[in-house]
Formats: structure tokens, sequence, C-alpha cells
């Protein structure tokens, strides 16, 4: 809490109260509890009263920061077209995978909100399965996943995605939608080692190829996700100092 004298139209954290101070308190405080570097969330309010302000500083959240070992650097290959899956430079992560063999996939159209509900289900039903092989596997959709405007994307909570190793957004002329990006998304992306790819086809330097996602047999049996079971893995590569990633086959 710190009062302040001095009222302003334009408003002067500075003025108002010490919040570096505050903030490094509190992330040493929760460093000490912790043992180990957190992720701070809080919240300001100020009051004015009579001639002064009151500033309140609330935490709300705190979460420790998993830290995994540098990998190595990455270099992204030139594929040939007709073998890339996904380019992006808007991507997320950092490293390798030549694993994934199962994709759960969203055949890109306009978003229903009704429908999009319900693809939530079938999202979750589908990487169900995979998980009960001790799989991980490839999400690729329309627009944001896990929003809660399912006009902008899929409603997916976290407990129907969990198994993912490589999210795709995929967006274009009639869905134009901001890259997954936030705080709380960037953590889960760090500490989970998840790959993130931001696709937008507006842009000359992304790629989706729905011809070959389009092709591949169809081993779900659901209405309106595609899951796709490969004989030989994807491979994936993120350079997240660059933010590019592609997703290509042999």
């Amino acid at each position: 809490r710190s009062i302040c004298r001095k009222r302003s139209a334009l408003l002067d954290t500075r003025e108002l109260l010490p919040l570096p101070g505050m903030l490094a308190y509190l992330l040493e405080k929760n460093r000490e509890w912790w043992n180990v570097a957190v992720d701070l969330e809080f919240s300001v309010n100020f009051r004015f009263e009579g001639g002064g302000a009151v500033g309140n500083v609330y935490p709300l959240q705190s979460r420790p920061l998993v830290v995994h070992a540098s990998p190595d650097d990455v270099t992204l290959p030139e594929v040939a077209p007709e073998r890339t899956i996904v380019r992006s430079k808007q991507a997320m992560g950092n490293g390798s995978l030549d694993e994934i063999q199962s994709i759960i996939y969203v055949p890109l159209q306009m978003l229903d909100p009704l429908k999009s509900s319900r693809i939530a289900g079938q999202v979750g039903e589908l990487a169900r399965r995979v998980l009960e092989r001790n799989r991980r596997f490839m999400l690729v959709g329309p627009g944001r996943w896990g929003t809660t405007n399912p006009y902008l994307g899929i409603p997916v909570v976290y407990a129907h995605i969990e198994g993912a190793r490589v999210i795709v957004e995929v967006t274009w002329e009639d869905l134009m939608v901001e890259p997954s990006q936030g705080t709380h998304f960037f953590l889960n992306i760090a500490t989970g080692r998840v790959m993130y790819l931001s696709v937008d086809l507006t842009r000359p330097d992304a790629a989706l190829h729905r011809g070959w996602l389009d092709a591949r047999p169809d081993a779900g049996g659901l209405p309106d996700v595609r899951l796709i079971e490969l004989d030989k893995p994807v491979h994936v590569r993120v350079d997240g100092r660059s933010m590019e990633g592609i997703v290509y086959i042999d």
C-alpha cells in the first residue's frame, strides 16, 4: 500500500507507489518459498482519497518456472514444398521431434459456435485414444486452441490436449485471429516442451499442406475431427531464436 499526495489526470505509477521495489520483494519472497524462480501475476488498484491517492498491489498467482537444459541450436533444413506439411515464422518452443506418428486434424472451415463445442469433445476423445497407446500427437486446426470464443477457434480445455507435443493454429482471409502467445500460453509451451506453430495463410512465408492432410486415411471415425495415423513419423524442427518452425516428411 502506498499513498501519494499528488493527484494527476495522467497517473504515473512511480508517483503513486514504488511498484518495481514491491515486485522485486514479492519475487524474492516467492523464490524463497518455492526454492525456484517464479512467474508472478498481480493487479494494482488505485483509489483516490481526499487530495491524494492510495495504491494497492495484489498478488494473484505465482507459478514455479520449470527450466530445461538448453538444447543444441536447431537448423531448419531446406525441404521441398511437396514434403512440407507446416511452415511458420511465428513459432515457439525449441528443438527437434522425430517420433510423432499421430495427427489430430480439424479440417479448415468457418467456425460455427455450436459445432466448435462439439469439435472440442471429439478432439478430447481422439487424444484419449492416442494417449492410451502411449503416444503423443500433433494438433492441427483453425483459429485459436483453447479460446473461450467459439467463433475464433476450438474451445478445448487442457485435459483435451494434454498429450499434444506439437500445436498448429491456422488462420486465413476469412478467419484472422491473433496467435495464442499470451503469458499463460507461453508458460505452458515452455514448461511442457511443446512446439507451437502459428500459420497465417495470407503470408507468403507460411504453408500448410492441406492436400496431404486431407488425403490421409481417417482412423478416428468421428464426424468433425480426423485422426491420422502414420507408418513413419513426421519431423519437427523449431528454432526458438528465429521463431521459425517446420514439419515435414521423408
